[in-house]
C-alpha cells in the first residue's frame, strides 16, 4: 500500500489547469473518496454532491460540482460547471467550463467555451476560442479568439482577442490593455484609460506577438499534461486492474510491446488511403482518421503510465493500489517523460517511443482476448 503521500501528489496534478479536450464517454461506477474535509472523485460523471467541503478535486466527462467549498476547487472533464459557493479560488478546464457560483478567490479557466455568471472577488485568467464574462470581476487577464465583457471589473483588465465584444454592463475602473483585430469603440470603458498592445494579435492566426507566443506555449503545455493525465484518470477508473498489467507487459518485454505498436499504428494508417480508394471502405477511412488522434493520445497516456510504473518498481515500492496512487505514479511518469523529451536531438525520440510502447501493449493484450 503506498504512502498517503500520494493524495497531495494527485491533489497537486488535478490543480494544473487547463484543456479543450474531448473525453470519450465510460461506463463505470464512480470514484469518491473523501479524505480530511477534501472531496477526491472521478468517473464519467462523478457524484460530487451539495455538502459542505474544504477542497474539490474532480475529474471526468462531465462534472458539476454543487458542493460549496473553503478551499480551492479543481475540476477537469469536457463539460464542467461550479454551481456552488467557492472561498478559495477556481482550477477548471474542459470543453465547456462555466463558473455559475459565487468565487472569493481567483478563476482560472480554460476551454473551448468560458463563461462566468456569477462575481469573482480575484482575478479571472481564461484562455478559450470564446470567453463571457457576464458577472463582476476583480481583474482579468483573458486570452481568447472571441471575448465579450458585459460586467464591472474593479481592477485592470488585460485582454488579447481576435473580436472584442463589450456589453451595456461592462465598465472597467482600472486600466485596460487590449489587444484585437475587431473591437468597439473603447473610449470611456475603462477609467484607468485604454492602452493598445502591438504585436499580440491574432491570437489563433498568424502573427502571433511575443506575449500571445508566451501565453499560447504555456497553455499548450498545461492543455497537454492535463489530456494526458485525464486519459490515465478514465483508464484507471474504468479498468484498474488491466492498468497494472499493462505496465506489467511493458516493464517485463518493453521492446515487443515497441514493436506491436508499430506495427499496429502502421496497419491502421496503412489502410486508411488504402480504403479510401474505394467507395465501400470510405467510411471505414473515415473512422479510422477519426480514430487516429484519439489511440495517440492514449498510447501516449499508457506509455507514460508503464514509465512511471517502472520508477515506482525500481524504487522497490509495493505494488500501487487504489485511483490516488496509480495516478500518482501516472503523474509521475508524465513528468519524467517531459523532462527526457527535452533532451536534444534525441527528445522526440522519447514521446514517439512511450506512444508506440503503450499502443503496442494495449493491441497486445486486445489480440490475446484479454483486454476488458
Amino acid at each position: 500500500m503506498p504512502r498517503p503521500v500520494a493524495l497531495p501528489a494527485l491533489a497537486a496534478g488535478l490543480a494544473i489547469v487547463l484543456a479543450a479536450l474531448p473525453a470519450p464517454a465510460v461506463a463505470a461506477d464512480d470514484q469518491v473518496l473523501d479524505f480530511a474535509g477534501d472531496l477526491y472523485a472521478s468517473g464519467a460523471e462523478p457524484d460530487v454532491g451539495d455538502a459542505p467541503r474544504a477542497s474539490v478535486f474532480a475529474a471526468g466527462e462531465t462534472v458539476r460540482s454543487r458542493a460549496s467549498a473553503s478551499g480551492s476547487v479543481h475540476l477537469a472533464g469536457r463539460h464542467v460547471e461550479q454551481s456552488g459557493p467557492v472561498g478559495g479560488s477556481v482550477y477548471a478546464a474542459g470543453q465547456i467550463v462555466r463558473v455559475s457560483a459565487e468565487v472569493q478567490g481567483d478563476a482560472n479557466l480554460a476551454g473551448q467555451e468560458v463563461s462566468t455568471a456569477a462575481p469573482v472577488a480575484g482575478v479571472i485568467r481564461a484562455a478559450a476560442q470564446r470567453i463571457d464574462i457576464d458577472a463582476s470581476a476583480g481583474a482579468l487577464l483573458l486570452v481568447g479568439e472571441i471575448v465579450r465583457l458585459d460586467a464591472p471589473v474593479a481592477g485592470d483588465a488585460r485582454i488579447i482577442a481576435e473580436r472584442l465584444e463589450i456589453g451595456p454592463g461592462a465598465r472597467i475602473l482600472g486600466r485596460l490593455s487590449v489587444s484585437a483585430e475587431e473591437a468597439p469603440n473603447l473610449d470611456g470603458l475603462a477609467e484607468g484609460g485604454v492602452e493598445r498592445i502591438e504585436g499580440a494579435a491574432p491570437v489563433f492566426g498568424g502573427g502571433v506577438g511575443l506575449i500571445g507566443l508566451a501565453l499560447g506555449a504555456a497553455w499548450s503545455l498545461i492543455v497537454g499534461v492535463l489530456m494526458v493525465l485525464l486519459a490515465q484518470a478514465i483508464f484507471f477508473a474504468v479498468a484498474p486492474r488491466l492498468s497494472d498489467d499493462l505496465a506489467f507487459d511493458v516493464m517485463e518485454r518493453p521492446f515487443r510491446s515497441l514493436g506491436a505498436g508499430f506495427l499496429a499504428l502502421a496497419v491502421l494508417l496503412g489502410a486508411i488511403p488504402l480504403a479510401a480508394a474505394t467507395i465501400i471502405g470510405l467510411p471505414v477511412a473515415a473512422i479510422a482518421l477519426a480514430a487516429a488522434p484519439l489511440i495517440l493520445w492514449v498510447g501516449y497516456a499508457l506509455g507514460a503510465w508503464a514509465l512511471g510504473a517502472a520508477m515506482w518498481r525500481a524504487a522497490n515500492r509495493p505494488a500501487p493500489e487504489g485511483f490516488a496512487a496509480r495516478l500518482a505514479i501516472g503523474l509521475a511518469g508524465i513528468a519524467a517523460a517531459a523532462v527526457l523529451s527535452l533532451a536534444p536531438i534525441f527528445g522526440w525520440m522519447v514521446s514517439v517511443a512511450l506512444t508506440l510502447i503503450g499502443v503496442g501493449a494495449a493491441a497486445g493484450r486486445a489480440m490475446a482476448g484479454r483486454l476488458a
